[in-house]
Order: structure tokens, then C-alpha cells, then sequence
């Protein structure tokens, strides 16, 4: 039973979330009375044109009714606002579930114009307090739609009960778009009362009411109230315009659904890290370039001036391989002399960047070498490296001059 409110208006009882489907489009309205003579109230009932029937399509959407058992049906609101039952469908992720009546209480309270979200909610909290029959730190408060006279719908319902039901809908795969109590789905009139049985259940709603009861005890709670009764089609044909603005959605606050939230500044950090990371990543890729096409031009510049200390003076170096070549059959050299052994030089001075060739001569099967350096720990480097490929080394201590050390050695295979 509907129990009475602090304020002149009367604070509903349980409202049922029946028909939480979402009805996008508002259906054009017309006016509506029991008929002549009678004291029914006007209501804002559904036309016969359904949202959508002039052009307008909606998004299809999947309805959920909880019940005291758990999930009792589902029903669908097609693209032009046609409610229909339906099975359990295949894809339950984004769907209006409708909870019971008796377990959400709506009142209707004057808030002060301008306040803040947060301002509001503490307002209607401790409106509502003395009007709940469980401590106001139990329940669940969530906000609704203003009416026209310009009261707030502000919905009460156990916060154990709201955690219960949206653990049924987990465990049952179904993810909660909204939840909204089943007297919302009642077309709003414009006085008196409609009434719609479900069940067991009377929903009852006013211009700023609504309430479930006991359809038994509804005469006699009621009284002489004027109340217009709707039929099932007029249920069902209201839902799509009673969903375009719900009058209350439970999932709020607490139980609001999560997303995830990105500051503007992170992103704009993280944009500049990676552009940093690009920057820095090419620009690495460049200087290594640089360093290879350097190293390219050195190693170039040490041919012609290894050509140049072993032809004889005066010739001029162009291509010092096949110059370097031809000279060595000039010389009477061949597979396993000069080439073999200035190959294994040259080899051994790419692995020591620190050591240079200053000159270079061949005479008896040995290589006659100048090698620059700049430590001892360089040269004993190159030195263990010629004899590794099986040449003994032989010659004196090495020198030292303004670039750092120099030694003269006679190359030979052992």
C-alpha cells in the first residue's frame, strides 16, 4: 500500500518498473476522456500514430523485467516504436531492464532552481529521509525528471536491493543501459489518476504520483479519486513516448554504469612522449646513416692511400683494387701472397677503428707495414687479431709521435 508523504502532493508508494524499453521518439499525444459525461481524467494517451510513423525511426531496443525470481521476460521496441515479447535474445548488452514496483518508491519534491548535480541530490536526500521506512544511509537516491508543475521525481530503493539486481543481471549476462521502475512506464495525465493492472499489481500514476498497490485494496485506497483505467494496448503503445524521457533512471550515483574517463592533458602528454619517441628514433636512424656513409667515405680514402704507397710514384690511383691487382702480378705474386695477406690486414683494421695504415709495401712474401695507433692497447689488440688468422708479426717497439704511436712491422704467414 502506497503510504503517504510529508508533502500536499502524495508521495507514490512502489513503483514498478514494468516496461523500461526505450521508447526513443516521443508518439504525438492526443487528449483523451472516459467519455461523455464522465469524471475521468484527461491523459496524455499514445496516438494511434506510433513513433516513427512519420518518418522518424528509432533505435531498436531490448526490454528486461525483473521479477521477485529473477529475470521473468524480455520484451524488444522495434524501429517504429512497436512493443513486442520476445525471447531471450542473443545480444543482451545494452538493454532497459524494469524493475518491480513494490520495491521503488517515487515522491515528487520542490527543489530550489540553480542548484548543482551533487547540491540537488543532497537536497531531495534529506527531503525524502523522513518519508523512507529504512535508514536514509541505506538507500539509494536517484534523481528524475521535473514535472510540469515543477516538482522533482526522486526515487528511493534499498541500495542491498539495487547491488542484488545488478548482480542478477551479471550472472544472467545482461547488461543494464538503464534501469527504470515499471510505474514509469504509465503515461503521465494531465490530472487525476490512470491505472494499469499488472498481475497482482495496480500502477497508478498522477501528474506528480505514481504508486503500485495491491489490485484487491485498489477501490478501496483510492476511494472516489478519479481514475482511468488503460487497457493492455494502451500500456504496450505508451511505452516508446514514456521512454523518450524516462521519469527516473535508478542507475546513478553508485550504481552508475562505469566508463572510462581519459583527461585531455594525458592524452596530450602521451601524444608528445610518442612524438618524442619518433623524434628521437629517426633521428638516431640518421646519424647512424651519417656515421655509415663517413666510415664508407674513410674507407675509401684508406684504398687509394694504400694504392698510393704501393704502386709506384708517379701513377695515378683510379681504381685501387684493380690497380692494387695488377700490380701484384707485375710484382709476381698471386692466389695466397700479397692479395691473400693484405685481405687479412685490411680485415683486421675494419675490427680496429683506432688503428690506421700509414704504409704498406710487399717484398719476399711478407707485407711491410707503417700501422698508426693511438694506445699500446690498440696495436697488441691489432697484433692478436693478424696473428689469430695465422701470420707472425716481427719488427721493433713501436714510437711515438704528435698523433700518438707508430710501429713498423714485417708481416709474413707462419
Amino acid at each position: 500500500m502506497a503510504r503517504k508523504g510529508a508533502k500536499a502532493r502524495m508521495p507514490i508508494s512502489a513503483a514498478q518498473s514494468s516496461d523500461a524499453a526505450d521508447r526513443l521518439a516521443g508518439a504525438p499525444l492526443v487528449r483523451s476522456r472516459g467519455g461523455p459525461g464522465s469524471d475521468a481524467p484527461s491523459i496524455d494517451a499514445p496516438s494511434t500514430d506510433r513513433p516513427g510513423s512519420d518518418g522518424a525511426r528509432l533505435t531498436p531496443r531490448v526490454i528486461a523485467f525483473v521479477e521477485a525470481n529473477g529475470i521473468g521476460r524480455f520484451a524488444a521496441i522495434d524501429e517504429a516504436g512497436t512493443f513486442s515479447p520476445v525471447a531471450r535474445p542473443d545480444d543482451i548488452r545494452d538493454c532497459i531492464v524494469v524493475v518491480p514496483a513494490d520495491q521503488v518508491a517515487l515522491h515528487w519534491v520542490e527543489l530550489p532552481d540553480g542548484l548543482a548535480p551533487a547540491q540537488a541530490l543532497a537536497a531531495a536526500r534529506l527531503m525524502v529521509a523522513e518519508l523512507s521506512a529504512e535508514p536514509i544511509a541505506a538507500m539509494h537516491v536517484a534523481l528524475g525528471a521535473r514535472s510540469e508543475t515543477g516538482a522533482t521525481c526522486v526515487a528511493l530503493v534499498s541500495a542491498a536491493t539495487m547491488a542484488h539486481w545488478l548482480s542478477l543481471l551479471a550472472q544472467n549476462g545482461v547488461s543494464a543501459r538503464s534501469i527504470v521502475p515499471e510505474t514509469a512506464l504509465l503515461p503521465a495525465p494531465a490530472d487525476g489518476l490512470v491505472r494499469f493492472d499488472a498481475g497482482a499489481t495496480a500502477l497508478c500514476r498522477g501528474p506528480d504520483e505514481a504508486f503500485a498497490l495491491e489490485a484487491p485494496i485498489a477501490a478501496l485506497v483510492l476511494g472516489n479519486r478519479p481514475v482511468r483505467a488503460l487497457t493492455q494496448a494502451e500500456w504496450e503503445g505508451g511505452i516508446a513516448s514514456a521512454l523518450s524521457a524516462p521519469l527516473v533512471d535508478l542507475r546513478q550515483g553508485p550504481f552508475a554504469r562505469r566508463r572510462m574517463h581519459v583527461e585531455r592533458g594525458f592524452v596530450q602528454r602521451a601524444a608528445l612522449l610518442v612524438f618524442a619517441i619518433l623524434a628521437v628514433t629517426i633521428a638516431a636512424q640518421l646519424v647512424a646513416a651519417y656515421r655509415d656513409s663517413a666510415a664508407s667515405g674513410r674507407m675509401e680514402a684508406e684504398a687509394r692511400s694504400i694504392a698510393s704507397a704501393a704502386l709506384p710514384r708517379g701513377r695515378s690511383v683510379v681504381d685501387p683494387p684493380a690497380q692494387l691487382k695488377a700490380r701484384l702480378a707485375e710484382l709476381g705474386g698471386g692466389a695466397g701472397g700479397f692479395s691473400a695477406e693484405a685481405s687479412m690486414l685490411f680485415a683486421a683494421l675494419r675490427e680496429t677503428p683506432q688503428a690506421s695504415l700509414a704504409g704498406l709495401g710487399y717484398r719476399d712474401g711478407a707485407l711491410s707495414v707503417t700501422i698508426g695507433a693511438d694506445a699500446p692497447a690498440t696495436l697488441a689488440t691489432l697484433r692478436t687479431r693478424i696473428q689469430a688468422a695465422g701470420y707472425a708479426i716481427a719488427g721493433p717497439p713501436p714510437k711515438r709521435n704528435e698523433t700518438g704511436i707508430e710501429v713498423q712491422w714485417l708481416v709474413r704467414p707462419q
